[in-house]
């Protein structure tokens, strides 16, 4: 059964090449992770950037992910939603060996997430229809910091 190694919002996920790490093959790097998310205006859409890592999970098959955002004010409600099938290249030597299990590193993109309140919202990371992850964090109002608020 699939677990999450880790799930982080961020600003931006770029691939980087790093000569002394992993035989020269690209990395993640990671930008600005998100906990707090000063906006300047509210309502407001704003892109955000993920990476995942699954581990415990069959590297020679295909694979669904979900993501949600939910506002947390009243009741969770779904202000954006990801869906994606993920097309796994196949481990040949893997397969020969038996062994099927393995990890998955994966990110990109999630365009003009609308946020239309400040405060609380949750990202909810789901695998094979599983919920594997949920993460909390704030959105504030820029404005609200000049002005002595929250």
């Amino acid at each position: 059964m699939a677990k999450i190694g880790y799930f982080v919002l961020c600003e931006d996920v770029q691939l980087v090449e790093r000569v002394n790490h992993s035989e020269g093959q690209p990395v993640q790097a990671l930008f600005s992770p998100i906990v707090v998310l000063p906006l300047p205006f509210i309502p407001t859409a704003f892109t955000l950037a993920f990476s995942a890592g699954v581990v415990d999970t069959n590297v020679n098959e295909d694979h669904q992910f979900k993501l949600e955002i939910l506002y947390s004010g009243d009741s969770d409600s779904v202000v954006y939603k990801y869906e994606s099938k993920l097309e796994v290249p196949k481990f040949e030597e893997l397969k020969e060996k038996g062994e099927a299990n393995g990890y998955l590193q994966f990110g990109g993109p999630l365009k003009n997430i609308t946020f239309p309140y400040v405060g609380l919202y949750k990202a909810h990371f789901y695998f094979d229809e599983e919920l594997l992850s949920e993460l909390n964090f704030r959105v504030k109002n820029d404005s609200d910091e000049e002005k002595g608020g929250a």
